[in-house]
């Protein structure tokens, strides 16, 4: 991996823990998800880290992180048979 890459990681992974700290902020601040008796359990494979600390979310981002991208297929255009729009798409 190029430095630049191992830099956009270190990156990514600051954003998403401040993400994650700024989201158990509000879930614990709020007095309807208390009421509903909500809370966050440890994530097993984050163990060995202190529960809500900086390097627990960063272990826990790292476990669970997935990608954004969202997949889709394609169609084929054209006025044939097998053709699911045409040029106008419809």
């Amino acid at each position: 991996m190029a430095k630049s890459e191992e830099n956009d990681d270190f990156g990514h992974f600051c954003l998403l823990v401040s993400g994650l700290k700024i989201s158990v902020g509000l879930m614990e601040s709020s007095a309807e998800l208390q009421a509903a008796g909500l809370q966050l359990d440890p994530l097993p494979a984050c163990a060995a880290f202190p529960f809500n600390s900086t390097s627990y979310w960063t272990c826990y981002a790292k476990f669970n992180g997935q990608s954004g991208y969202h997949f889709v297929g394609t169609c084929r255009m054209g006025a044939d048979e097998f053709a699911v729009v045409d040029s106008k798409l419809r």
